[in-house]
């Protein structure tokens, strides 16, 4: 916990942000170790390293290729994609071709083709035919309160059809959600701000569920939902829900403050270099520094009145 009230820690107006990273480390095209892959957003494949899966089957129309490293980012594009049910990886020109739900029925046709191709294909399969509760949950036009204070106004049976993005340092886009609320939560801890999502629980437009909204929509397009089409989906959204009482003030004024608990000195329109430990929501400057007083372990605090980092600001 912090000191005696004397000592003056910093408080910074705006938010510090940790800036990332990404050291890219190429591997070897031929690179295939084990049976199973499980995605970074959690679907699991059953691998075929050094094996050829009828190489027409289940192929897209008009078929669907990327250049990846190596299967295993080949994989996690599959899981990112429209419903696709697995992959043909070629080593020799990095070639990545997707699979849709045809390609399950030629499992049984695999050949040997060593350091030449490698497959997978989604196992279990009703990881995708399965699907997730379909209602959806809350009364249309309600607001809902994520677990860290975000209001959302909820839009049943309609589709954000634009503004998609992807928040700083996740690993895979769009996202994965087992629930509209699990989503919607997604979205409240997103970074910079997220401004809605998109669900599509029933899975028919593929693993990747979970779209989030870096923008207010423009568009509202009605979920294509017909029990009989092959082709139709569920979709439920949600919209960051703004009004004038929940405006962040913008004052700030340098110096010292406090109460005589806890004390901080103030730095208006400046960022500081530190390691983030925690992100939480707060109305107010006073609000964000009276939280790191109790946090064990923190010095100081960079707030963002403007949300535009995000609600955890």
């Amino acid at each position: 916990m912090i000191g005696p009230s004397k000592q003056w820690l910093p408080a910074l107006f705006l938010c510090i942000v940790s800036v990332q990273s990404n050291i890219l480390i190429e591997r070897d095209a031929t690179s295939c170790n084990g049976t199973s892959y499980t995605t970074p957003n959690d679907l699991t494949f059953d691998l075929y390293c050094n094996t050829n899966i009828d190489s027409t089957a289940g192929d897209f129309s008009p078929p669907v290729y990327y250049t990846d490293d190596d299967v295993y980012a080949c994989i996690n594009r599959c899981s990112e994609f429209r419903i696709c049910y697995g992959v043909t990886y070629a080593v020799s020109t990095k070639n990545c071709t997707l699979k849709g739900s045809g390609f399950t029925s030629a499992l049984n046709s695999t050949s040997p083709d060593v350091g030449h191709t490698h497959s997978a294909a989604v196992s279990p399969i009703t990881q995708l035919t399965n699907g997730y509760d379909t209602d959806c949950g809350y009364i249309n036009g309600s607001t809902h309160t994520t677990y860290n204070d975000m209001p959302f106004t909820v839009i049943c049976g309609m589709d954000i059809a634009s503004a998609d993005y992807c928040p700083t340092g996740n690993s895979s886009c769009p996202s994965h959600a087992t629930s509209f609320q699990g989503c919607i939560d997604l979205c409240a801890q997103s970074h910079p701000l997220c401004w809605g999502v998109s669900y599509n629980p029933d899975l028919k437009a593929g693993w990747a569920n979970c779209y989030l909204k870096d923008g207010r929509a423009a568009q509202l397009t009605p979920s294509s939902y017909a029990p009989d089409s092959e082709e139709s989906y569920v979709i439920h959204s949600a919209q960051f829900f703004v009004t004038n009482g929940t405006d962040v003030p913008y004052d700030c004024t340098s110096g010292p403050v406090g109460n005589g608990t806890y004390n901080f000195v103030v730095y208006c329109n400046t960022g500081q270099q530190g390691n983030n430990i925690w992100a939480l929501h707060a109305d107010s400057l006073q609000e964000c520094y009276a939280a790191c007083f109790v946090y064990d372990g923190c010095i100081a605090v960079g707030y963002d009145p403007s949300l535009a980092n995000g609600w955890e600001n």
